[in-house]
């Protein structure tokens, strides 16, 4: 059995943020509660596995980010835990010089959030997560979001950026609850219903959409080539 480090580590002085630039296994012990104007935790390596253990990482003043990525690097998965009141939840992505690539963010609950809840770089999944009352909730880049339920996003529920899967997701009371970017995301099997101004938003071109529910015509916009056309009922 892999051996695991706790967070906070032994003889921690209570001063965030919390580094983490040795790979390794990591997993919470209790709450913490982070400080205004920096970060809970960073990550600098690559292969990390953070086990949130059902404890609950919050911010404060909605500032901060709760989980940040420094530099690119791969193969990061966090998991089990509520982030919340930070300005980014978790940030998998602020660019392509630092980003989480390969990596994974499931059973999360990321609550009021001041920008994005969720977002990770290249070739990753965000997979069973709630993200609600964020301004943005989950953000994908060539990645693939599924199973998740995100409701009253101010901005947009889910966003993918380019060439993204977005599968069986429930989105409801957000701003939008779909949108695609820069176009050629496949977006499939998801329920968005009740969103303020879109259920749907495709952006760019060759979208594919596939089997997914809308609350009415007028709450779908954009280009996509549609299979098992969209079903849409008749709630305006």
């Amino acid at each position: 059995m892999e051996p695991r480090s706790p967070i906070p580590p032994v003889g921690w002085n209570g001063a965030f943020p919390i580094v983490i630039s040795q790979p390794g296994s990591y997993f919470f012990t209790r709450s913490l509660h982070g400080v205004a104007d920096t970060s809970g935790i960073q990550i600098t390596t690559e292969n990390v596995s953070i086990d949130l253990n059902g404890f609950t990482l919050a911010g404060a003043s909605q500032t901060g980010t709760g989980i940040v990525v420094v530099g690119k690097q791969g193969v990061i998965h966090i998991s089990n835990g509520v982030v919340r009141d930070w300005f980014d939840g978790i940030d998998g992505w602020y660019n392509d010089s630092n980003q989480a690539v390969f990596s994974r963010v499931d059973h999360v609950t990321a609550v009021a959030n001041a920008n994005v809840s969720i977002r990770l770089g290249y070739e990753s999944e965000i997979t069973d997560c709630n993200a609600s009352q964020n301004y943005t909730g989950v953000v994908t880049h060539y990645s693939v979001v599924r199973g998740c339920h995100v409701t009253q996003n101010t901005n947009i529920g889910i966003y993918g950026v380019v060439l993204s899967l977005i599968e069986d997701n429930k989105a409801y009371n957000n701003g939008t609850g779909i949108y695609t970017g820069s176009g050629t995301d496949t977006v499939r099997f998801n329920t968005s219903t009740n969103n303020q101004t879109y259920d749907f938003s495709f952006g760019g071109t060759y979208n594919l959409s596939d089997s997914n529910v809308a609350t009415c015509p007028g709450r779908v916009i954009g280009v996509a080539q549609t299979y098992n056309p969209m079903y849409q009922r008749n709630i305006c």
